[in-house]
């Protein structure tokens, strides 16, 4: 529903260009189908003023070994 896809778009968009204030959009939205026109819109014009999107920083995975044996 609308609240779940609230959730999962903040986390999806969390460090890209512009999120903040297209999250606060997207918390206004009252149903699914304004939401959806509200994420084409964010990636239509982050499409149109980025080349690429920027990185986003993940930890790398653990290259412990000594700890499986």
């Amino acid at each position: 529903g609308v609240r779940s896809a609230r959730k999962h778009i903040g986390w999806y968009t969390a460090g890209l260009p512009g999120a903040t204030p297209f999250r606060a959009r997207m918390n206004q939205a009252s149903d699914t189908a304004q939401q959806h026109r509200l994420v084409q819109d964010y990636f239509d014009t982050l499409a149109h003023t980025h080349a690429t999107l920027p990185a986003r920083s993940v930890a790398p995975a653990s290259t412990d070994t000594a700890a499986a044996a």
